[in-house]
């Protein structure tokens, strides 16, 4: 879908941090066809929030289906979407305001460059560094213990450098 709204410079900030604390920046492989797409997603029980997003940058809103039979205590959440070139073209503009996805970005931006002309066939070279792209994003985003550069300040370093600090 496209968007509805011209966004302003101020929703490439807000945007930015909804990347940074709600989304998720993907590149997934398609092994039967080949091929690799760029995501960028953002999941929420907060509908409002998924319409904005709809509303300025395009995408399409998805329910999220658990595997596992949610009780009652779970909001029903979905999740925003955009992809390929609209979600480079997204990630491009919101670059300089990300705080923790800066460089998830600038590969998921490297990666989407790789696709010159629409429809042209793909070079053994492009497939093999758009493979290379994804593992180094999937090693930035993985779950469990990360090492220095990916872990949270202690309390006693938080007064340092702290965004919100007077």
């Amino acid at each position: 879908m496209k968007p509805t709204q011209e966004p302003t410079d101020l929703d490439f900030v807000k945007v930015a941090v909804v990347i940074d604390c709600e989304g998720n920046i993907a590149i997934n492989y398609a092994p039967k066809g080949r091929s690799h797409a760029l995501h960028v997603t953002v999941g929420n029980t907060n509908f409002d929030l998924l319409d904005w997003c709809l509303a300025r940058f395009g995408g399409a809103i998805y329910k999220i289906f658990y595997k596992d039979k949610r009780g009652p205590e779970y909001a029903p959440a979905k999740r925003w979407r955009i992809q390929n070139r609209e979600a480079a073209d997204l990630l491009t503009k919101c670059l300089p305001h990300f705080i923790i996805k800066r460089d998830q970005a600038e590969i998921a931006i490297k990666f989407q460059s790789t696709y010159k002309v629409p429809g042209e066939r793909t070079s053994e070279s492009d497939r093999l560094l758009r493979e290379k792209l994804r593992h180094e994003l999937q090693a930035l985003t993985r779950r469990g213990p990360k090492g220095t550069a990916g872990e949270t300040a202690k309390p006693e370093e938080e007064a340092e450098g702290n965004l919100f600090a007077e």
